[in-house]
């Protein structure tokens, strides 16, 4: 009772591959679609803070908040690449 090689590891590896491959593909369209939303929403503020008046932008800088958007929008990223991985298997 011989069974081919190949049968025998396409019987064996193609639900792995297929779960795998099934894994990584949700990974990668739930990053790219919450990555797409942060950058959309972060050139919209940027937008909308370069259209303020020299008073109000000088108090603006003054109290950080160009500093604050870009922390903030690097922290939405972060947490995005985290979950996604989370969903790969890479960190539990």
């Amino acid at each position: 009772m011989l069974i081919p090689l190949g049968a025998f590891l396409q019987a064996a590896a193609a639900p792995i591959v297929i779960r795998v491959l099934g894994v990584i593909g949700i990974g990668v369209l739930s990053f790219t679609g919450v990555s797409t939303f942060i950058n959309t929403m972060l050139s919209l503020a940027q937008s909308h803070y370069s259209g303020i008046t020299g008073f109000a932008a000088s108090i603006v800088g003054l109290a950080g908040f160009g500093e604050a958007l870009g922390i903030l929008g690097g922290s939405l990223i972060a947490a995005a690449v985290l979950s996604s991985t989370k969903r790969l298997g890479m960190v539990k």
